[in-house]
Parts: structure tokens; C-alpha cells; sequence
């Protein structure tokens, strides 16, 4: 029974074949497996290479001249890369012409299923990108394992061998020249650790045990693996380090390194305080305070952790009292930390020619209230405004920090058991700076303001020498 002849049986019956049905069973397999996995070999030379020639240089293709789906949704992903609008690309053109003919017709690198978020494309780009660093030709490769990624690597750029861990370097999101990418070239070539451009100052022994970093890190955590091994930290407080910024930050090389071997001589610390005392750090650096941050790892630990828990909370309650409100209180939540960094420090000046203040309004009734008007200079702010008012002022953090909008806010005061006063927002006014044009106000859900609100405001607005048909209609 030919194989055609089984499809239609198996259509009509609709059953599972077994060997008695389908005397061809044990080939069956085989079939199966290099149907889903065919070559991209068994693809027509000639054709290949018109298609991949058409797709680099940013040509019209078929896709139908593509037969094998996976290589089919490789070169669409290739094709978008090489577009016509994409002109950053440009120089690639030619190292890509070199290389990837041979990947399709010697691999299957680009015909079988990736992890997700590790695309081959984009690491193909970035292999083009270093065409320069070649020590052998493209069509000199010939596998010589399963592992044709590697291999692809080694051809390419290594003259002695590396860690595995190395290749990670090429799947790195980022932009096509990057360090870590760099460091695989110099050390592929025979180049040592401590001469790369950029590789922090690290002792040798810990270098040397980096070189025996497990295969599934990556070239920055295998470097802090290798200094945490040299220091012998305790092993609960491996994974706290690498899953923390100091992996990712290798500049003040100093100050991680006092403060890894000053936690080396601690055996009570609580490996869960560590991210907490990274970020503590790396908010020092990115506001450029460099003194106090010598200042403070040279302090006992004990002090170090306090001063720690204090800024945080700090943070935590600045935040708190813009009146934002988070999913959870424990800081030793990465998310929650760089939500507080981000809220507490995303600010910007105040327009200075416009005053906040309070007005007392009679209205046509002879009851008199209180106004509040204040101006939102905080991007909590404008989130806490934009939830109390369901509208979208939360949005408007650019034209904020650009220079090109004011925000204020309008609310009216009420007398809580005749001491404390809470204020009600009524109105989010919209403010031109350079114009000091009034651009809009709404009420709550965008409604229009109230007759009492727009005579408020237009009070306020004459006062502050406001311009627009809100200012000057009352």
C-alpha cells in the first residue's frame, strides 16, 4: 500500500493505523520525523539562494517558493530586517549574502524551533555585524555537531577554546556592537580577560573560576559566579546576588567588590536583603553620588542594612502620600522598588508665574466655599489625579517633562469634624507654559465644569494673568 493510498484511508475511516491496517507502519516515523524536520538542504539550491539574495538586498520574494513552514517564517522575520525603510542595515548586505546561504544549506538552524525570545535572526544580524573579527570563511564551515550554533561560533571567531557560556553573548537583546560581544572575539582569539576594554577589575582566581560556570549563565552572571565562588559566599546568597543589578552594572567595580567581600565575613546576613542593598547602591550611582556611597559601604553591616531599610521606607511613604497605592508593602520585591524609584523621581519644575492658592466662592444662593487649587508637578501625581477623575491625565508625563504643559488641579475643601479639611478634585486644568494659554479643563470622566468650577477658575485664571475662553467668559 503506497503512502497516498493510506492518507485517503486513514481520512475516510478516521482511525489510528496500526500495523495491521497499514502494512508500511514502522516507516511511519521516519516519515513523520524529516517531514517535520526536512533539511533545509532538500530546498532547491538555486532557489534558495534567489530568495535569500531578493530578501537581503530588500527585493520582492514569494513566500510560496518556501517550502518548509519554519524557514518560511524565518525569512518573513529576515525580510523584515532588510526592509526598504530599515536603513541601518545597510552595511550588513554583504557579510549576510557570505553567511547565511551557507547556515540554510549546511544547518538547520533556521529550519527547526527556537526557545522563545532566542530568535536566530537577530543573532545572525549580529554575527554579520562582526564580519570584520572573521578569522575563517563562512564556506570553509562544515558542522561537526549538534550543537551548529556553536560550531557556527567557533568557526568563525575562536582560535582556543572558550566556555560554552560564551555563546549566550550573541542572543543578548541590544544593539549590534555590544561588550560582552566584544570579550568573545578578543578571548576567541587568544586575548586575555583583563586586557578586554571594559572588563572590570576582578582578582585572576576569580576570573579562572568563572572560566567553569555552569553553560546556561551568561557571560556577566558567570563573571559574578566565578568572583562569589573566589570569596566562598554562602550558597543561598548566589542566586540573590545574580538575579540582581550588580550583574548587569559593571561600572564602580569598587564598590560591589567592598561590599561582596564585606557580606563574605558575614555569615548572619539574610541573602533575601541583598536586592534590597544592590538597588540601595544603584540609586546612589544613577543620582551620582558617588561619595556617599563610599561613605556607606564602609560602614558596619549592620549599619549599612538600617540605612538601607530606611530609604526604601521612605520611598514607600513619599509615594504613599501622592496617594498611590501598590499590590504589596514587602520591599524586597524587585517590582515594587522600581516602581518607587521611578514614581519618586520622575518630577519636574514648577511654572513658576502661576500660583497655587485658595479662593472662597459665594455662589447665587449666599453659600460660600473653599477652593484649593494646587499644580502637579510628580508623575504619581498626575496617576492619582487621573484615577480619582477617570480620566487620562496620568498620560500627560511628556508634555510635562518637556516643557510644554502645566497641570493643575482644582478641588474643593471640606471640613472634616471642623479640624482637618479634605480636598474633593473637581477640575484638571491644562496649561500652555510658554502661552500660559488654558488648553482645557475637565471635570470628572472629561464631563465639562460646573457653572461654580468655571467661575472659580476664571477668578483664579485673571488673578495669574491666564489667557483663553475659559479665563475671560465669566
Amino acid at each position: 500500500m503506497g503512502l497516498a493510498t493510506f492518507r485517503c484511508e486513514l481520512a475516510i475511516e478516521c482511525r489510528t493505523p496500526t500495523p495491521a491496517t497499514f502494512p508500511g507502519w514502522p516507516l511511519l516515523p521516519i516519515f513523520i520525523e524529516k517531514s517535520c524536520l526536512m533539511p533545509s538542504s532538500h530546498f532547491a539550491g538555486e532557489t534558495m539562494r534567489s530568495v535569500l539574495t531578493a530578501i537581503i538586498r530588500g527585493q520582492p520574494w514569494k513566500a510560496s517558493s518556501v517550502p518548509h513552514p519554519i524557514l518560511r517564517k524565518n525569512f518573513r522575520r529576515l525580510g523584515r530586517s532588510f526592509c526598504a525603510s530599515r536603513t541601518t542595515v545597510g552595511h550588513l548586505v554583504g557579510p549576510c549574502l557570505r553567511l547565511l546561504p551557507v547556515v540554510v544549506e549546511r544547518s538547520h538552524l533556521l529550519s527547526t524551533r527556537h526557545v522563545p525570545g532566542r530568535h536566530l535572526i537577530p543573532a545572525l544580524l549580529r554575527i554579520a555585524a562582526y564580519s570584520d573579527r572573521w578569522i575563517r570563511s563562512p564556506d570553509d564551515w562544515v558542522p561537526a555537531s549538534d550543537n551548529h550554533f556553536g560550531d557556527l561560533l567557533r568557526h568563525l571567531f575562536v582560535r582556543w577554546e572558550i566556555p560554552l557560556f560564551f555563546d549566550s553573548a550573541w542572543l543578548e537583546k541590544g544593539s549590534l556592537k555590544m561588550l560582552e560581544r566584544d570579550w568573545y572575539c578578543e578571548i576567541g582569539t587568544g586575548g586575555s580577560w583583563r586586557e578586554c576594554e571594559g572588563m572590570p577589575l576582578v582578582p585572576k582566581k576569580a576570573i579562572h573560576l568563572a572560566m567553569r560556570a555552569p553553560k546556561e549563565m551568561t557571560v556577566r552572571e558567570a563573571l559574578r559566579w566565578g568572583q562569589m565562588k573566589a570569596l566562598k559566599l554562602p550558597d543561598d546568597l548566589i542566586p540573590e546576588v545574580l538575579s540582581s543589578v550588580v550583574v548587569k552594572c559593571l561600572s564602580n567595580e569598587e564598590i560591589w567588590t567592598r561590599l561582596l567581600a564585606k557580606l563574605a565575613d558575614a555569615p548572619d546576613f539574610k541573602a533575601k536583603d541583598f536586592g534590597m542593598l544592590a538597588d540601595f547602591f544603584h540609586a546612589h550611582y544613577r543620582t551620582c553620588r558617588f561619595n556617599r556611597a563610599r561613605d556607606l559601604v564602609a560602614l558596619p553591616l549592620h549599619e549599612l542594612v538600617r540605612s538601607c531599610w530606611k530609604f526604601w521606607r521612605t520611598l514607600y511613604r513619599n509615594a504613599g502620600a501622592d496617594g498611590l497605592s501598590f499590590r504589596s508593602d514587602d520591599l524586597h520585591e524587585p517590582g515594587l522598588r522600581d516602581e518607587l524609584w521611578y514614581f519618586c523621581h520622575s518630577s519636574w519644575g514648577r511654572m513658576e508665574d502661576v500660583e497655587d492658592g485658595e479662593l472662597c466662592h459665594r455662589d447665587r444662593c449666599g453659600r460660600v466655599t473653599k477652593w484649593r487649587i494646587r499644580q502637579l508637578v510628580k508623575h504619581s501625581q498626575l496617576l492619582v489625579e487621573g484615577q480619582r477623575m477617570q480620566h487620562c491625565v496620568g498620560s500627560y508625563r511628556r508634555d510635562c517633562l518637556s516643557g510644554k504643559s502645566a497641570i493643575f488641579s482644582l478641588g474643593l475643601v471640606h471640613q472634616v469634624d471642623g479640624i482637618c479639611e479634605r480636598v474633593e478634585p473637581r477640575v484638571t486644568i491644562e496649561v500652555c507654559r510658554h502661552s500660559k494659554w488654558v488648553l482645557q479643563a475637565r471635570a470628572k470622566w472629561n464631563a465639562v465644569p460646573g457653572v461654580t468650577e468655571s467661575e472659580v477658575l476664571a477668578r483664579w485664571g485673571r488673578k495669574n494673568r491666564l489667557r483663553g475662553r475659559l479665563v475671560y467668559s465669566k
